[in-house]
């Protein structure tokens, strides 16, 4: 598990914004560079997490206030003391792994051919999940998910959850949870995802062990969206007259 790109970036940018002033302590400036620096390089240690929720923390009245910003702050705050939490001695290799992918996808315009297909669990809402074979390309993927892609690591197994990376922003419907280590959900997917496979430096087909298990796992696990029902118009009540008023 790591934190996604819109996650890194309003960390980021918020701690950026006040913790590099000329006012702030030395310490805590160098502190939060370091903090960035793993951010950036995809190698931050539990300590740097216990850091940056208690920053988050410290800095909640300065906290912008729009809706959409205060709640994208609430959600790295809780991101981050879930990660700060997690005791996954795995927790690096799901960070190089994210780095590794990030070229596959945009160098040359992102644009990334190969003829050779790949094997996924594509997770649709509201639906149980299905084992599907896609071109081991980033149009085919983008279209599987309806947009642009953003792949997130929430397991401890060398696979990918392959998402619209603007699923909530379009108000795509919800899907499933992501729950840290004791069943917690701290976010939630929107819109259809798939599960792949990961090797060394890119996607790549679920083994059949892979497939049973996510299969067993989303088959057992879904959101409901259930639509608001109109209120009822409720007729005005006829005022009866009474004998002295006819």
């Amino acid at each position: 598990m790591f934190y996604t790109t819109e996650e890194a970036a309003v960390l980021g940018g918020f701690l950026g914004l006040y913790l590099e002033r000329d006012s702030v302590d030395p310490a805590v400036r160098e502190r939060h560079r370091k903090f960035r620096q793993g951010l950036l390089g995809g190698a931050l240690e539990r300590a740097d997490y216990e850091w940056a929720a208690a920053a988050l923390g410290f800095l909640r009245p300065q906290w912008w206030q729009e809706h959409e910003d205060h709640r994208a702050l609430e959600n790295a705050l809780l991101k981050t003391r879930t990660l700060a939490s997690k005791k996954n001695k795995n927790h690096h290799l799901r960070q190089r792994q994210c780095k590794l992918l990030l070229p596959l996808f945009f160098w040359e315009g992102g644009t990334h051919i190969s003829t050779e297909k790949m094997k996924v669990l594509v997770v649709r809402p509201m639906e149980l999940p299905a084992v599907q074979e896609i071109d081991h390309t980033l149009s085919a993927m983008q279209e599987l998910v309806g947009g642009t892609i953003q792949a997130v690591y929430p397991f401890d197994d060398p696979v990918a959850l392959v998402c619209n990376d603007e699923g909530k922003l379009l108000g795509l419907p919800w899907n499933r949870a992501l729950t840290d280590d004791h069943g917690v959900p701290y976010d939630i997917v929107c819109g259809t995802f798939f599960v792949a496979g990961l090797k060394e430096d890119d996607f790549a087909s679920l083994t059949e062990q892979q497939i049973e298990k996510y299969k067993d796992k989303y088959s057992n696990e879904m959101i409901l969206s259930v639509p608001k029902q109109p209120e009822a118009h409720k007729k005005p009540m006829k005022k009866e007259k009474h004998e002295y008023e006819r």
